[in-house]
Order: C-alpha cells, then structure tokens, then sequence
C-alpha cells in the first residue's frame, strides 16, 4: 500500500484490521460450533496447519512453491 496523504494510510490500516479482525471472529465462530457442524469440522486441518517456513523467517517475501 502507498498514498500520497496520511488520511488515505490511515483508511487503508484501518479497513485491513476491520478485515483481520473480521476473518479471526468468524474462523473462531465457526472453530466453536455457531456455523453448524461442517464448518466446524473444516476449521480442524486449518488451525492446525503450520506457516511456511519461508513466511516464518521473512515475512516480506513471497514463497514460491506453495
């Protein structure tokens, strides 16, 4: 992301955490149960999977072979 003003990086970092914080309540809704049981079931292999180990040493970059 890049802008030219300061109320642009503002919007921007907010609307990326509304969306963060969004997606971590409903896996976490979904994890306990409130979407129904085939939700549930798919959040397991999810939250169970590890990253990458080139996310982990450099977030920054992209992983090729994924």
């Amino acid at each position: 992301m890049s802008s030219d003003n300061a109320l642009d990086i503002i919007l921007n970092f907010t609307a990326v955490n509304f969306i963060s914080d969004l997606d971590e309540a409903a896996f976490s809704y979904a994890k306990s149960g409130v979407f129904g049981p085939i939700l549930t079931g798919e959040t397991k292999p999810i939250a169970g999977t590890n990253l990458p180990l080139c996310l982990i040493e450099n977030p920054s970059t992209f992983c090729s072979g994924l």
